[in-house]
C-alpha cells in the first residue's frame, strides 16, 4: 500500500477532512473511472492552484471552505489576468471535486459550491462565410458519388438551417435550392 493510500485510509478512519488528502482521493477515483490523462492532468493542475490558494488563507479542511473563499479565488484569477474562459476552466474542476466530496462523505454542513454561480463566459458570434467560399466548398464535393452527394446535402442543410451564420447570404439559398 502506497503512503498516499495509507494516508487516505487513516483519514477515513479518523474522520478528518483535510482538503489535500481528499483531492488526492478524488484524483484516484477519477483515474479508476479511466478518464483521459488530459482530464486528470487538468483536474490536478487546477485543484493544485486552488489548494495553494487555500493554504495561503490557512484553510486545511474542507469544512473551512466557504462560498466566499471560492469566489475570492475566482476573483484572484481575474486579477491575475485570466480571461472569462480561463476562470471558468478553474471553476469546473473545483465544482466537480466538491460535489464528489459531498456525495462521497455526505457531511452535515452544506456544500458551499452550490451557492457559487459559474462565471459567465461571453458567447462570441461566428462570422458567416462568403458566397464564394460556400461555392468552393460545394465544388470540391465529388460528383455522382455517395460521399459527394452526402457532403453536398450536409452543406445545403447547414445553409438552410443557418448553422455557422451562413444564412446572412439569403440569396444563396435560392441559388442552390434548384441544384439539389
Amino acid at each position: 500500500m502506497s503512503p498516499l493510500s495509507k494516508k487516505i485510509d487513516q483519514q477515513f478512519l479518523v474522520g478528518e477532512d483535510y482538503v489535500e488528502i481528499w483531492v488526492e482521493a478524488f484524483l484516484k477515483e477519477r483515474k479508476a473511472q479511466n478518464l483521459a490523462k488530459g482530464t486528470i492532468r487538468n483536474y490536478r493542475e487546477k485543484l493544485k492552484s486552488f489548494l495553494d490558494y487555500l493554504s495561503s488563507q490557512e484553510i486545511k479542511y474542507i469544512s473551512q471552505i466557504t462560498s466566499n473563499d471560492i469566489r475570492d479565488f475566482l476573483l484572484l484569477l481575474e486579477e491575475r489576468d485570466h480571461n472569462a474562459r480561463g476562470v471558468h476552466g478553474f471553476f469546473r474542476p473545483i465544482k466537480t471535486f466538491l460535489r464528489w466530496y459531498w456525495e462521497e462523505v455526505e457531511p452535515a454542513e452544506k456544500n458551499h459550491i452550490l451557492r457559487v454561480r459559474a462565471p459567465r463566459v461571453p458567447v462570441e458570434a461566428i462570422e458567416g462565410i462568403s458566397k464564394e467560399d460556400f461555392e468552393l466548398l460545394l465544388s470540391v464535393c465529388p460528383r455522382n458519388t455517395f460521399y459527394g452527394e452526402r457532403d453536398k446535402a450536409i452543406l445545403l442543410t447547414l445553409l438552410e438551417s443557418d448553422f455557422y451564420g451562413l444564412y446572412h447570404h439569403k440569396s444563396m439559398i435560392e441559388i442552390y435550392r434548384w441544384r439539389f
